[in-house]
């Protein structure tokens, strides 16, 4: 009897071994460990808190890195480079940034980075005006969502942001002179993995 039992266990075992192998797998946060280098493109619609009604929109392109620790924490930073077209102000911008952030990965490779609130610093080079960003929307705390897939190599993945609606997560970045320029984007960003930056 005991070993019927025992003969039994084993297709038992394979298929709990089958079924939770993926988890572990994604659940795995030296996987995607590692510094991964991003190249992004998006468009944007902008207003000032003082002028809302005013709206304009710019085109970006986005380079820079994203580094993830094991412990589901991060930090990514690099150069944003905004076009503004005509009928407002014909504007070529370059600005660097840096934020941190915490991440998570399901057993399917879905990712999801949540910006950390009150982290995201930038200079316009252009100009040398510095900026912060505390959170995206209008409630305190929320936070700026980016979702994506990982590849099952972990060499590569996407993270995107989608434009909200009706406006209400946009970002808002705070000026030293007291205004909150916010950014209401759609931005698609590819991520490649660096080994020599591990």
């Amino acid at each position: 009897m005991k070993k019927l039992a025992v003969f039994l266990m084993i297709p038992a075992l394979v298929l709990l071994a089958a079924s939770t192998a993926p988890a572990f797998y994604f659940h795995h946060w030296g996987g995607i460990q590692g510094t991964y280098a991003m190249s992004a493109t998006g468009n944007c619609l902008h207003w000032w808190s003082d002028a809302p009604e005013t709206l304009w929109g710019a085109s970006n392109m986005v380079q820079g890195f994203f580094r993830f620790e094991s412990d589901g924490t991060g930090k990514a930073w690099g150069n944003n480079y905004p076009i503004t077209p005509p009928p407002a102000p014909p504007v070529c911008g370059n600005g660097e940034f840096s934020f941190d952030f915490t991440y998570k990965v399901t057993y399917d490779g879905a990712i999801t980075v949540w910006m950390t609130p009150g982290s995201m610093k930038g200079k316009n080079l252009v100009n040398g005006v510095t900026f912060t960003s505390d959170n995206c929307g209008t409630a305190e705390g929320d936070r700026c969502t980016l979702f994506g897939m990982v590849s099952s190599d972990h060499k590569t993945m996407s993270l995107a942001t989608a434009v909200s609606p009706d406006g209400s997560h946009a970002q808002g970045y705070k000026f030293p002179n007291g205004k909150t320029f916010y950014a209401n984007c759609s931005v698609a960003r590819i991520l490649f993995r660096m080994d020599n930056l591990r």
